[in-house]
């Protein structure tokens, strides 16, 4: 799934449909899932594969796009899916993707938490240590295999390589494939629990082997764009700091029992503690206090920083999230108990809400009104801008960019597939 979704979008782009490869490599090895395995690994839009780490977060790889209005979660990918959910926005990596360079990384926010699903979540901290090339993985996707695409399987298969933000794995017939791309590679512990470390990204022919990006490399970008906890047994720089949600993971995920319509109910782990020792919120059960400092009565349109300052006596503040009249604002979490966030404000009166909550997730709230004077000048906004439209004169020099991407795609990146991307 990597290169391929670059040609797969400029042909979109240019034709709004996409053509088959002709003889598409199949992956030998692996099997299908039954019901309720693997419930966490979702099917985007029959291109991609991604994984549910959190009950609002969904991770993929950057070369899908991001432009997924719902996942959907089952043994196979629609139209014979169990369960679609909307997603509330996707948001891919801003500088891009290179074979090689890792960084393949992307999230989509859903708009309704899915609660009943046991979470497999990322490796993190000290629990990186078992990245070891010839420890076993298992590869889990939506992708081609000998008998088609859209069945959701799993292959175990064992990492090869370690190279800067990617690990090798699979080969020898043991491998994921086109559709494949944006889906996890799970590790088990020594202790026995179960981690998503990987996100699949590129490879040769499938069957040979693959690369994936390393997914605890992503998560305080994941974590500082999307506002939700994806690692809520460490601080997002790997250090051990448990909350009460670092419980329950899923102990067997490749447990096919249960049903669909009760969530999937399998084995769950207790209080984790790879790393450190448990969580013990007991008698925390006082909420955080929370305040604006010196909050401004009224403001010119245009962007404001507003403090906003919490304290905790029990387990300690946790995250401090802001709401502009009821709806999130960009980079609106902040993980500290002291944050000044930076929003945008239009002409009128709006609400602004603050959330504090601690580690053992109590938590407390405030509103303040904000009345803002008119609306921005337009006479601020650069001639040829106005009414949203750029009319800027062009060189030439898009069109010779355009050929050299072309170029480069076709002669450098030819040999060396999308891991990968699904042609329905």
């Amino acid at each position: 799934m990597g290169l391929a979704t670059a040609a797969l979008a400029a042909q979109l782009a240019a034709t709004g449909s996409v053509t088959a490869p002709s003889d598409p490599t199949t992956i030998v090895g692996g099997e299908a899932t039954d019901g309720c395995a693997w419930p966490t690994v979702v099917s985007l839009g029959r291109l991609c594969t991604g994984t549910l780490v959190h009950p609002r977060v969904v991770v993929y790889a950057a070369h899908c796009g991001d432009g997924f209005s719902s996942v959907e979660l089952g043994s196979s990918a629609a139209p014979r899916h169990v369960r679609t959910v909307a997603t509330q926005r996707c948001e891919t990596w801003p500088d891009g993707f290179l074979p090689g360079a890792g960084r393949d990384w992307a999230f989509c926010v859903l708009a309704s938490a899915q609660d009943d699903l046991p979470i497999v979540p990322p490796l993190m901290g000290c629990e990186t240590d078992a990245l070891v090339p010839g420890v076993a993985s298992t590869l889990v996707g939506f992708g081609e295999s000998e008998v088609g695409y859209g069945d959701k399987r799993s292959v175990t298969t064992r990492i090869t390589s370690l190279q800067g933000d990617e690990v090798g794995l699979g080969g020898e017939g043991l491998d994921s494939c086109e559709g494949d791309s944006g889906g996890p590679a799970f590790i088990q512990l020594p202790s026995g629990q179960w981690r998503a470390f990987g996100i699949v990204s590129y490879g040769e022919r499938c069957g040979d082997g693959g690369f994936a990006s390393l997914m605890h490399l992503a998560t305080p970008w994941i974590e500082a764009r999307s506002g939700f906890d994806i690692s809520p047994c460490f601080d997002a720089d790997g250090t051990w700091n448990p909350t009460a949600d670092c419980d329950g993971f899923s102990a067997v995920p490749e447990d096919g029992r249960g049903a669909w319509s009760s969530g999937c109910e399998q084995p769950r782990e207790l209080a984790s503690q790879t790393c450190g020792a448990r969580f013990d919120a007991e008698g925390d059960v006082d909420a955080p206090s929370v305040q604006f400092t010196d909050p401004p009565e009224l403001v010119e349109p245009g962007i404001h920083g507003i403090d906003v300052q919490a304290q905790d006596e029990g387990s300690g503040v946790h995250t401090i999230r802001v709401t502009l009249d009821g709806l999130p604002v960009e980079a609106g979490t902040s993980w500290s108990d002291d944050a000044v966030f930076e929003i945008e404000f239009s002409g009128g009166e709006h609400q602004l809400r603050a959330v504090a909550t601690d580690r053992a997730g109590n938590s407390s709230d405030t509103t303040i009104t904000i009345f803002v004077s008119g609306d921005a000048d337009d006479a601020d906004i650069p001639e040829g801008q106005h009414e949203g439209c750029d009319c800027r004169a062009g060189s030439g020099h898009e069109f010779t960019g355009l050929v050299l991407w072309g170029w480069m795609f076709s002669f450098g990146w030819r040999s060396r597939r999308s891991r990968r991307t699904c042609y329905p």
